[in-house]
């Protein structure tokens, strides 16, 4: 790998990002589902995905530029879904950290 300068004064990729909420094999009521990781030495941004059924399923979100350590995805179905989330700056995305859980409605 190519050494990029950093603005953070890191030399490094990124470390990996704890999986904080939901966690992992959790079971959420509702349709919209906050989504929260730790914050990661020398990130200046965050890779989150979500994805239906597996962890190689259809991606439902993409987000490459997330410059906090926070994400809501609205309006979700029912179902089983994994996401995962990574660290990233100038000198690359740090390994990912994955968490699945199953999202229930609410009941009545």
């Amino acid at each position: 790998m190519r050494f990029k300068p950093d603005t953070t004064g890191c030399a490094t990729v990124a470390d990996k990002a704890k999986a904080l909420s939901p966690k992992n094999k959790a079971v959420v009521r509702g349709k919209n589902v906050q989504f929260d990781w730790s914050d990661v030495a020398c990130a200046t941004r965050y890779e989150f995905t979500l994805r239906e059924n597996s962890a190689d399923g259809a991606l439902i979100v993409n987000e490459t530029n997330l410059t906090g350590s926070a994400f809501t995805a609205a309006k979700l179905k029912p179902g089983v879904y994994f996401w995962s989330v990574r660290g990233c700056n100038a000198a690359g995305c740090g390994p990912a950290r994955s968490a699945q859980f199953t999202l229930e409605r609410n009941k009545k």
